[in-house]
């Protein structure tokens, strides 16, 4: 093994080490229970290497909501015992859905296909919201709770892509890029397809989303996935089809809000520097993705998780 290698190996363990050590605190905060009768459902699919991050992650968007929820955790699999049972301390009545018990309805297993069908699912009764596990709410979000108010979907966007879009301009877009990334390639085929009535595209993040309740898109969602399949063959079964399947559906939502840039963002998409230079909360941002490993970069993850931890742990 290179010594650069080992190195940036060796420097990755450190950083989730402090990482985690930083985020076991939520552990200890006072329990959040979940309520079944909730209009709202937050839920969020969870591996076990994320197991404390996820639980940051829910305690630091139910509290800024002005309702009750009910809390649902797809275990994907590698969860132990263990697992659940810090998630049922920290959130008393939830519920932990196996992923193989979700049914698929002919669309794609795994690459988070189970979370987008679960959702659809999970509408019939509740207003949804999808929260990663490696998000952290760090200010008001008056936004989403006027979408819950509204039953109005929401999705997380950049600044390149503040609104939707019209099928031709996507398609023009992603055309023109020449780029064979799964979701340029699957956007490029938007005009060919029939089994939905899709009048515009949004090209957001499946991270943070809202899809009302009664949104009815289980069946569109299966139908439109069979039709890209028919279009791709195997291509369609790559990571990344459920972030555009995402998109397509929830621009099928009336009236949908694309959450505005940089208070909902991902981190680093692009660069925001007044977030990365501050060392208290910036007013300007609410809900932060932390996306791969740019969790680690400029020790922002880290600082604000401290931070956040330490105002709730005093509230």
């Amino acid at each position: 093994m290179k010594f650069s290698v080992f190195k940036d190996k060796l420097v990755r363990k450190i950083d989730e080490s402090r990482l985690n050590s930083a985020l076991e605190g939520y552990l200890n905060l006072d329990p959040v229970e979940s309520n079944s009768n909730a209009e709202v459902t937050v839920m969020t699919q969870l591996y076990a290497k994320a197991i404390y991050m996820g639980v940051a992650a829910i305690h630091s968007l139910i509290r800024k909501l002005e309702c009750s929820v009910n809390i649902e955790v797809i275990d994907d699999g590698s969860l132990t015992n263990e697992h659940h049972v810090i998630l049922f301390n920290a959130f008393p009545g939830l519920t932990i859905t196996k992923i193989e018990n979700i049914e698929r309805y002919g669309c794609p297993a795994g690459g988070c296909w189970e979370r987008l069908l679960r959702i659809q699912e999970l509408t019939d009764n509740y207003y949804v919201i999808q929260v990663d596990t490696d998000i952290l709410v760090v200010n008001e979000i008056p936004e989403i709770n006027d979408c819950i108010n509204a039953n109005r979907a929401f999705i997380s966007s950049s600044p390149d892509w503040p609104k939707t879009v019209s099928i031709d301009e996507i398609v023009d877009y992603s055309s023109k890029s020449g780029s064979q990334n799964i979701q340029f390639e699957a956007e490029r085929q938007l005009s060919k397809i029939t089994s939905i009535d899709l009048a515009h595209y949004v090209r957001g993040c499946a991270a943070f989303t809202g899809f009302p309740k009664g949104a009815g898109l289980t069946d569109k969602l299966s139908k439109f996935s069979q039709e890209m399949e028919s279009i791709l063959g195997k291509r369609w079964h790559e990571w990344g089809t459920e972030q555009f399947a995402c998109n397509t559906m929830i621009a099928l939502c009336e009236n949908l809000n694309v959450l505005p840039w940089p208070k909902y963002q991902n981190f680093c998409f692009p660069e925001f520097r007044p977030l990365i230079e501050g060392t208290n909360f910036n007013e300007e941002v609410a809900v932060i993705h932390f996306i791969g490993s740019n969790r680690f970069k400029y020790n922002v993850y880290l600082n604000y998780a401290k931070s956040l931890l330490n105002l709730l742990s005093n509230k």
